[in-house]
């Protein structure tokens, strides 16, 4: 289990009540845990429900949208001469031209980039530039001063809980 960093006080005054706050804690995370896998094991059950109830409906729906895109397309020519959509009753049909960029035969992604690249089209190449703090933690403090870092220790309690032994408990 991870670390957990406490938000609100509740007084402990000795060895004895800090072994009874970690059992009690232990047996509250077990009901909750409980309660929680109750909810998840219902929301599965409705999922379940609603994709069996839906299913019919949704391969009927499917078929539909095949059946107008193939009517569109059987009469591309005759109802869109000249126009891009066809206005009905109960909504509209339609093409719309749209353009998107692919790679030339034999080449690839990769290999644009590293056209770009030699070109110096550096406009056409997505940069995120951040400090890397991981790399910078490795730094001596002379080094990270240099760059207008500086290091900050907190010390910041914790605690555990012994979930082997919790579990024994009746």
């Amino acid at each position: 289990m991870a670390r957990i960093k406490p938000q609100n006080i509740q007084p402990i005054r000795n060895i004895e009540e800090a072994n009874d706050a970690l059992r009690e804690i232990g047996e509250l995370k077990r009901i909750t845990t409980d309660i929680e896998n109750r909810l998840n094991d219902d929301i599965a059950a409705l999922k379940a429900n609603a994709a069996e109830e839906a299913a019919p409906h949704n391969t009927r729906c499917a078929a539909l949208e095949n059946g107008l895109l193939a009517f569109a397309e059987i009469k591309k020519d005759e109802i869109f001469d000249g126009k891009r959509s066809l206005k009905l009753d109960y909504g509209e049909l339609g093409y719309r031209k749209s353009t998107e960029l692919a790679t030339a035969k034999g080449s690839t992604w990769k290999t644009v980039l590293g056209r770009l690249k030699e070109l110096a089209f550096t406009e056409a190449i997505r940069t995120k530039e951040e400090p890397d703090k991981d790399v910078m933690s490795q730094w001596p403090d002379e080094r990270l001063e240099l760059v207008g870092v500086q290091r900050k220790e907190k010390d910041t309690f914790w605690f555990e809980l012994d979930l082997v032994k919790l579990a024994q408990l009746p």
